[in-house]
């Protein structure tokens, strides 16, 4: 091209769409050329291992390297990331990092009483040690005070509802204020139990608050030869009569099942 100064053979090629060099090739080796990635999966990020040198973009490159997965359009920079603990979706080089949207809050429980503190917290994937899912303890330096928790006459708020001993006295409605508020049921939390009840005898539970478990018990008799009259000898307690035992103990001969009377 004589009409043309920047046109010579020996020329720099740049992307002007003029073969500058005379070689008959346009924009080949362009000095100025762009390099593009393979978007193999067509999410618009590619593999910056396979690239091409062009002036303008070739069909399936892109102009951004950042892809690290090319065979899964849901894995690059742009998507978000997810507690899976499988892949990296974003390409940071980080799985399930505190940037996944599903990432969850935990709460510290210094207490232990399975409710957390609202100010310290953790963004994880996975709960970490020490830490719980609810936020709402009003007290996380007290184990008995959590939402839920009944309320006792200790001048805390038990239940984190803001009020200090609300509701206290009779928390199971069975008419005996608790120890603990000056009353006499030995467990407010059970209304079967409060001193108007009977003991139940063999559950091993002082019912009644007497400060005796299983009062109630039996004296039982053995009866050796089945004539309905015991051993007054050989005895045990119990709830109810056992196996060849009877309530009487009467028997003068319990060897005998014809003599059975007041020894």
């Amino acid at each position: 091209d004589d009409g043309n100064a920047d046109v010579f053979p020996g020329a720099i090629e740049t992307c002007n769409e003029v073969d500058d060099d005379c070689d008959g090739q346009v924009d080949n080796n362009a000095l100025d050329a762009s390099t593009w990635y393979r978007d193999e999966d067509g999410d618009t990020f590619g593999n910056e291992e396979v690239t091409a040198i062009a002036c303008d973009q070739p069909e399936g490159y892109v102009a951004d390297a950042g892809d690290c997965a090319d065979l899964d359009a849901g894995v690059n920079p742009d998507a978000l990331e997810e507690c899976d603990g499988l892949e990296d979706e974003n390409c940071n080089g980080e799985v399930d990092e505190d940037s996944a949207f599903d990432v969850a809050t935990w709460y510290a429980d210094t207490d232990n009483d399975g409710h957390g503190d609202a100010s310290q917290t953790d963004l994880d994937c996975d709960q970490p040690e020490g830490y719980v899912s609810e936020g709402d303890d009003c007290d996380d330096g007290n184990v008995d005070s959590y939402p839920g928790n009944a309320e006792h006459c200790d001048d805390v708020d038990n239940d984190c509802n803001g009020l200090v001993d609300d509701g206290t006295g009779d928390a199971d409605g069975d008419g005996y204020e608790a120890e603990d508020c000056g009353g006499d049921d030995c467990d407010d939390n059970v209304a079967t139990i409060n001193p108007g009840v009977t003991d139940v005898c063999g559950n091993g539970i002082d019912d009644d608050c007497d400060g005796d478990i299983d009062e109630d018990l039996n004296t039982y008799y053995y009866d050796e030869d089945g004539d309905g009259c015991g051993n007054w000898a050989i005895s045990t307690e119990d709830c109810a009569a056992p196996a060849s035992y009877v309530a009487n103990d009467s028997d003068c001969n319990d060897h005998n099942s014809d003599l059975c009377e007041i020894c």
